[in-house]
């Protein structure tokens, strides 16, 4: 009983034995990927991430390279860029990762990489982001990327937690709030998902004297155009949003600053040199408010101009056009202060001021256009009848002078005394 028992024992401990030797053996170099060049490795290193192996061997000939690729600090994997399967791109899947160990050895290169997330919390939300990219799908690309990019401003908000901000989509999703990375890593996955290259691209929100903000956007190929695309600047908070960075060429998309791998000659030509056009009414929101309330008061000032022109020309081609102003006319065309037939209201029956007389004589004339001084024949009243002066006697003479002499009033001294000559007398 106790020799079988041993024996029992015995043979467990070899079995154990075995499976321990055995996992701890390198996998052999047939199953192992082979390395010649640093494409290859980014290659099966995004490959190792999206698959979630948190340990691989690399078959690698080249000690060099080997060396090389221990003592990376995986700048270039973070510029790699894979056009054929873009999700298995380093630019996309190093935010990812939390910490790379590499060591290299006679088994090989060793590379053992830390999640900041399970692997069941990693699946569950990439398939759900595979669901979502399908839900947005829309006829057109154009209308994709907007769909995209409405979406993400509608249901999440900016995380202004700078201690533990949310940098991820993963963590973004969860709590509704993320950061520009957040942002532009959840657009490069819906946008590439429904077929629209997408690149992620990182630098500096800011002139180019400012070096103190770290940023990321996105560039989208649109009808074989690369375009700006800054959706993190868009959301305006809340669901509102702006199209101020949507599909923006260089010289219409200021405070952003490309740096590293994205600021070369390649990705400055690859950008279309015009903005998207977009519709008409994206383009009116893009408008500054400022711009749009004196845009409004002009359009207003130019109608009344327009209106008021009109009216004008309208006016002039009526007679007397110039009395439909103020004040109004009667039903004859004249003024409240005109008469029956266009008079002024001081005027006669025919036209005549109301001092006039019947026949147009002034107020001061008499029957005949004689004034109020004049006589019945016009004579003034110091006139008699025949225009003699009231001092003249019927027929013209002066009172003083007798009834035959005609002349002006003459004075004491041209009256003549008698002469006694002549046989004048006194009497």
């Amino acid at each position: 009983m106790n020799r079988r028992f041993i024996g029992i024992r015995v043979l467990l401990f070899a079995v154990g034995l075995l499976i321990v030797i055995g996992l701890s053996r390198p996998v052999s170099a047939a199953a192992r990927p082979v390395i010649h060049d640093f494409t290859e490795f980014y290659e099966q290193f995004a490959r190792q991430i999206h698959d979630r192996e948190a340990l691989r061997y690399y078959d690698v000939p080249d000690k060099n390279l080997a060396k090389k690729i221990v003592h990376q600090n995986l700048d270039g994997f973070a510029a790699h860029y894979d056009e054929k399967q873009p999700l298995l791109s380093g630019c996309y899947l190093v935010y990812y990762i939390q910490t790379v160990y590499f060591t290299y050895d006679a088994n090989g290169l060793k590379v053992m990489i830390e999640f900041p997330y399970n692997g069941g919390e990693m699946d569950a939300h990439f398939q759900m982001m595979a669901q979502l990219a399908v839900q947005l799908k829309q006829d057109t690309d154009y209308d994709t990327v907007q769909n995209v990019h409405d979406y993400l401003i509608e249901n999440f908000e900016y995380d202004h937690n700078t201690e533990m901000a949310n940098h991820t989509d993963i963590d973004g999703f969860r709590d509704k709030r993320m950061v520009c990375s957040g942002y532009s890593l959840a657009t490069y996955y819906l946008l590439n998902s429904a077929g629209i290259e997408t690149r992620v691209i990182t630098g500096y929100g800011g002139e180019k004297d400012e070096r103190d903000t770290n940023h990321m956007w996105n560039m989208v190929k649109l009808d074989g155009k690369w375009y700006n695309l800054d959706v993190t600047w868009d959301d305006e908070g809340g669901s509102r949003k702006s199209y101020l960075y949507f599909l923006k060429s260089d010289d219409e998309f200021p405070m952003h600053v490309r740096t590293g791998t994205y600021d070369t000659a390649t990705f400055r030509n690859m950008v279309s040199r015009e903005s998207y056009p977009l519709p008409f009414m994206l383009r009116v929101k893009n408008m500054n408010l400022n711009r749009v309330f004196y845009a409004v008061i002009i359009l207003v000032c130019v109608v009344l101009m327009i209106i008021r022109f009109r009216r004008n020309v309208k006016a002039n081609a009526q007679p007397n056009a110039y009395r439909n102003v103020y004040p109004p006319q009667d039903s004859n065309g004249g003024y409240p202060w005109n008469g029956p037939n266009g008079g002024n209201s001081w005027n006669g029956p025919n036209g005549g001021n109301s001092w006039n007389g019947p026949n147009g004589g002034n107020s001061w004339n008499g029957t005949n256009n004689g004034n109020l001084w004049n006589g019945p024949n016009s004579g003034n009243p110091w006139i008699g009848q025949d225009n003699g002066s009231q001092w003249n006697d019927q027929s013209g003479g002066d009172p003083w002078q007798n009834r035959t002499s005609v002349g002006q009033i003459g004075s004491p001294e041209s009256v003549q005394e008698p002469d006694e000559k002549n046989g004048g007398s006194l009497s």
